[in-house]
Order: C-alpha cells, then structure tokens, then sequence
C-alpha cells in the first residue's frame, strides 16, 4: 500500500464526533436528584443523589433509611437495609434499574443517618428499545494502545488527528467500531455499535469483544464504563446514559508484536504482522455464539495474574475447553473412525468379544468396557494434536512436547516452584509455550495468517535455535539474526 502524506491522511481520514459525548459525561459530575422504589419499606419512596465522580464511579449520596409502622430498619440489616438488593431509580428523565443494588455501602451513624456508596451497574430502561450506544472506558491505568496489536486506521475529532488507533469489524450482525483516543490528558476506550439495537444485546457484544481482545492484544482491558445513547448514528446527539462496573483490567503478555518484528525484520506485509479488525470480529463471534470458546477465552483471561504454577494448570483446562469444542459432535472430523455406523459395528463386535469371557479373567471388566465405549474418540494428547491439525497449524518438537505436559498437570506432577525466577525456568517454559498454542489457535480460528511473537525466545535471549517468531503454517519461522 502507497505511503500517503500526512496532509492527505489526515484530509481522507475518517471523521468521528466525540464532542456529544465528552460534554454529557461531563454533565453526570453534578449531583441529580431520584426517587427510590423498592420491595424494602426502609428505603420505598426515599429520595437521594446520583453522580459520575472523578474516578469514573456511578455513586449514590444523601439517601436515607426510614423506619415505620409494624417494622424496624433493624429487620433489614442483613440486606443493607434494602441497598443490598435490587430497586429502581425513578425522577422525570429517566429510569434507572439497579439489579444488584450498591457494590459498596456507607451508613454514617448520628443524627442524620445518611447513606452513600457507589453501584455494580444502573441499567437505563430506554435500553428496552432500540438507540445507537457507545461504551466508554477510561483506561489510564493500563496505558492499552490498539496500535500495539491491531492493524488500525487513521481517523480525527472534532479537535484531533490520530494516526492510528480505529478498528472497525462486525460482530455476527452488528457492524461494531472500537477506538481509543486521548481527551482531556486522559486515555479512553470507546465501543461503538453503528447500528440500532438493545442494550442487552449490546453488552453481550461488548463482553466477547472484551474477551477476544484480551487474547489478540494480550490486555483484558475492562474497568468502570459509561454506555451513552443517542438518536444519532454518528453520536452527535446523546440523549442517555447506563453504567456498568466491570472487574479490573488484566495484562497477560501479548503474542503480537508489530512493532518488533517490523524493526527486527524487513518486508513483513503489515497484516501478517497486526491483527487485521475481521480476525477480532471473527473471534468475537465465536465468543458471542458458542459458550464452550467463550468459556475457553475466558479462561485464558482471567488466569493472567495468577501465580505461574495455578496460570498454566489453567491454561491446561483452557487447551481442554477449546478442543472438546472443536472435536465436538456436530463437527465432522470428530472422530478417528469416519462412519457412525461403522463405528458402532467395531463397538459391538468387541462387545460380543469381551462377554466371551469370564469375568474372572478381568481385575476391573468395567475399565475395559469403557475404552470400548469410547473406541471412536481422541485420547488427550491425540486431541490436542488434532485440533491443531484441523488449521493446518504446523507444530514443532517443543511444542508437541508442551502438550505431553497436560498430563504431568492433571495428576500433579507440576515442575518445583521457588522463589527465584531463574529456578523456575522449566514451568516458564511451558507457560509461555502453552499461552502461544492458545493465542495462535484461537487467532487462526478467527483466520488471522501472521506471525506471532514467540515469547519463550525473547525471555531467554540464549536459545538461538529458537525462532523469535512463529508462523505454524507453510512459512518459514523468522530468526533474529535471519537466517
């Protein structure tokens, strides 16, 4: 692709309005009045004050609890006298539902017994019906850069050029936009459905993205999220707002690295060296439509700052997730035996064999009965092995070896683990091994064609027989120095 000027890439650039948004979450700093409805008398009907504060936290303030006839708050305590359960948010703009009631609670004791905290999610009631969202993150905290993994395009606001940083890709049927971008020297995340659709609908996207781009990127980006509404497909006019509080951000280690390879080797086409936008769309639909890679994903995500020894055991179960999936029933090449029926007649063949015998002749007939049961299905090792072959992924020595080691995990024969790094090597080893397999597979089932970044050789620089990355296919590794 020609190289464009900075003037023209920044004329042809795409136009994307910010503004709406940034001056409506501005607005939410301000202290807005509701009335509370819920099942609780203690707080049925009270009143109290909802805000965004300078953390990104939706927090409730000057809220009350009320004693009655026929009842004591003292009834209530063990619900947070009612804030620990679901009630709504009621005043002449708008409805909030709040189904988990507050992720965090303060009752001031005194004469004026106020209550404050702040919320897992409010969930806006205009959500029923169909509006464009956008979901806002504020990621300072972990400094996520799309351009560090993704092939990206240039785009602008009303007040800035960015030369990178815009994916666009579909979701099923939702065509999704994510950026990020610098406002007000804070960095943000923002997802985009260009679309109408339904809030539920939206935030079941959003987590498979979310998800998907923690294995692609190697950053489980979440943290505290405004989802704005607007009348306008291209978010010039925002009309409501939601909240969601996800976990915290996770940082896992990427196995893309564009950058790198780009400076270490010369001539790598720009999409075999970044995720193109459709291998994340294509990931993310396998995560929104098939729970057992959504669970894989998951899995993968939420392990990464664990302890090394728990986060490849874990990775083991993730290898077993994804391969239970890919050979799973509905998928042709599930089976060593290629007909049902002819597999069924070896079973019953070796059935009628086996009551030949006496049951004398067998410490444990039914162990026996069972293989024969499961005659026409892969054994672990043999599993892994073929799932990988099923996408034409190309695998090494090591890493067949790698994949040896689910056992040793399974039955507890983990490699000793101290305190010194260095005395760990072996398990480091088979954690940066496992977590490549698993990246590359899930990206090459999203059909991303690159390379990827083979961690175990930039950890240890001295294994020059290791190339430093990996293309599990027909291509040749690339070594630094080549080769």
């Amino acid at each position: 692709m020609e190289k464009k000027p900075g003037l023209q890439l920044r004329e042809e650039s795409v136009f994307i309005p910010i503004r709406a948004s940034f001056d409506f979450l501005k607005q939410l700093s301000n202290n807005e009045s509701y009335i509370i409805r819920s099942r609780y008398p203690t707080i049925n009907n009270t009143t109290c004050q909802i805000k965004m504060s300078d953390e990104w936290v939706a927090e409730i303030s000057e809220a009350s609890i009320e004693g009655g006839k026929g009842f004591q708050p003292a009834d209530f305590q063990h619900f947070q006298y009612g804030f620990g359960r679901e009630f709504t948010l009621v005043n002449k703009s708008r409805v909030f539902s709040v189904p988990e009631g507050l992720s965090s609670f303060v009752f001031a004791l005194g004469s004026t017994g106020e209550v404050s905290g702040s919320f897992f999610e409010l969930i806006n009631l205009r959500g029923n019906f169909e509006n464009y969202l956008r979901l806002v993150f504020e990621i300072s905290d972990t400094g996520f850069r799309l351009t560090d993994a993704y092939d990206t395009e240039p785009f602008k606001t009303e007040t800035s050029f960015y030369g990178g940083g815009l994916l666009n890709f579909n979701v099923g049927n939702s065509k999704m936009r994510m950026f990020s971008l610098r406002e007000n020297d804070k960095l943000y995340l923002v997802i985009d459905s260009l679309k109408l659709i339904r809030y539920a609908e939206f935030t079941e996207i959003v987590n498979a993205i979310l998800i998907s781009n923690g294995v692609c990127s190697g950053t489980f980006q979440r943290g505290k999220a405004v989802i704005l509404f607007s009348t306008a497909a291209d978010f010039t006019k925002i009309a409501d707002w939601s909240y969601i509080k996800y976990a915290k951000s996770k940082l896992g280690g990427g196995v893309i690295r564009p950058m790198d390879l780009g400076q270490l080797i010369s001539g790598v086409p720009r999409d075999r060296r970044a995720v193109p936008p459709m291998v994340l769309g294509n990931v993310a639909t396998l995560a929104l439509k098939k729970p057992e890679f959504s669970r894989a994903l998951s899995i993968i995500c939420e392990s990464s700052d664990t302890a090394i020894e728990v986060r490849t055991a874990t990775y083991c179960v993730a290898m077993e997730t994804l391969r239970n999936y890919i050979l799973g029933d509905e998928m042709e090449y599930n089976r060593p035996i290629k007909s049902r029926k002819t597999a069924t007649q070896i079973r019953q063949s070796l059935i009628k064999t086996l009551e030949e015998f006496s049951a004398e002749e067998f410490n444990d007939i039914s162990s026996v009965r069972k293989k024969i049961d499961n005659i026409n299905q892969y054994g672990n090792t043999e599993g892994f092995l073929k799932m990988f072959e099923v996408y034409n992924m190309r695998l090494s020595e090591n890493d067949i070896e790698t994949l040896k080691k689910r056992n040793d995990f399974l039955h507890g024969r983990i490699p000793s683990v101290s305190g010194a790094v260095e005395e760990n090597r072996e398990l480091i080893m088979v954690l940066l091994r496992l977590h490549l397999l698993l990246s590359a597979l899930i990206m090459r089932m999203g059909g991303y064609l690159g390379y990827y970044s083979n961690n175990v050789r930039w950890k240890y620089p001295e294994l020059s027989d290791e190339p430093v990355f990996r293309a599990f296919n027909e291509d040749s590794d690339l070594y630094y120095p080549p080769r």
